[in-house]
């Protein structure tokens, strides 16, 4: 509203029940600023980054269309790329040194907002994303175990990432009461997930999951149940072929977005325009 009373009637709210709940609450009120949200990831070897690095697009609220409450993340789109670094340069290239210095081995990752005026650093991820990590899976020639990959980091005996061309999509399927602890334990504990093809293994990432009498169901607290992801030399492609793997994965009362990488027609032309892609 103009007079911003629904805002202030939200967090009179919040204070009310935070005040009862958990103590006294504390919150950060950050400056808007609009642009285009990109995160760049990169894995490090303990003296230096590998190439290429991993550009990668965030859908943080639950439903299609950008709507409902923030969660971790619902679906991410991305893409390997040796070219076009200026995002990396102007953030994770610049703490190189101090990446060195502490001996840090493994990925790391920045979300930004990025407009015409420059990059809005958001966040830092000093450890493996989700879904992010799923795509990256995706990503890697003829699906390089990853476990070799970070071998290779700590012995610093590869010196940059066996990644394929194109996009990759990862789509989050949760269920209820996701994102919300209060009711899992009735609504969503247990429920069953089955792969109605063998081939949509290869795209199958467990999240919250545990395998009982052969089968897969949900488990943990909150209803993050698993990552499926697509690949393609297209964005259009990996998309189709993320949605079709979804269809063979069968899981009652499912939560997920169905518009993950819509946004890239969108962001496309302004990244471009301003030199990031």
């Amino acid at each position: 509203m103009e007079d911003n009373s629904d805002l202030v009637r939200l967090l009179d709210h919040y204070n009310k029940k935070w005040n009862t709940a958990w103590g006294e609450p504390k919150f950060i009120l950050q400056e808007v600023v609009e642009g285009v949200e990109t995160a760049v990831t990169a894995f490090f070897n303990g003296e230096k980054f590998l190439m290429p690095v991993y550009m990668n697009f965030e859908n943080k609220r639950l439903l299609t269309g950008d709507l409902g409450v923030m969660t971790g993340e619902m679906g991410t789109h991305g893409f390997f790329t040796f070219d076009k670094l200026k995002l990396f340069k102007n953030t994770l290239k610049k703490i190189e040194d101090d990446l060195k210095k502490d001996g840090y081995v493994g990925t790391i990752d920045v979300n930004c907002i990025i407009n015409e005026e420059g990059i809005w650093p958001l966040e830092f991820t000093s450890r493996f994303g989700y879904p992010l990590i799923s795509l990256i899976f995706e990503g890697l020639r003829d699906h390089t175990r990853v476990t070799d990959l970070m071998v290779g980091l700590v012995n610093k005996t590869i010196d940059f990432i066996e990644a394929d061309d194109g996009y990759q999509i990862g789509v989050a399927i949760c269920v209820p009461t996701f994102p919300y602890m209060d009711g899992f334990e009735r609504y969503g504990k247990e429920t069953p997930v089955m792969i109605m093809k063998d081939e949509v293994m290869t795209h199958f990432h467990p999240g919250d999951l545990k395998l009982d009498n052969d089968m897969w169901v949900t488990a943990g607290s909150i209803g993050w149940g698993l990552v499926v992801t697509g690949r393609g030399d297209t964005i259009f492609e990996a998309k189709t072929q993320a949605y079709q793997n979804i269809k063979n994965t069968i899981v009652p009362n499912a939560i997920y977005r169905i518009d993950i990488s819509d946004r890239w027609l969108k962001d496309y032309p302004k990244l471009h325009r301003w030199g990031y892609i």
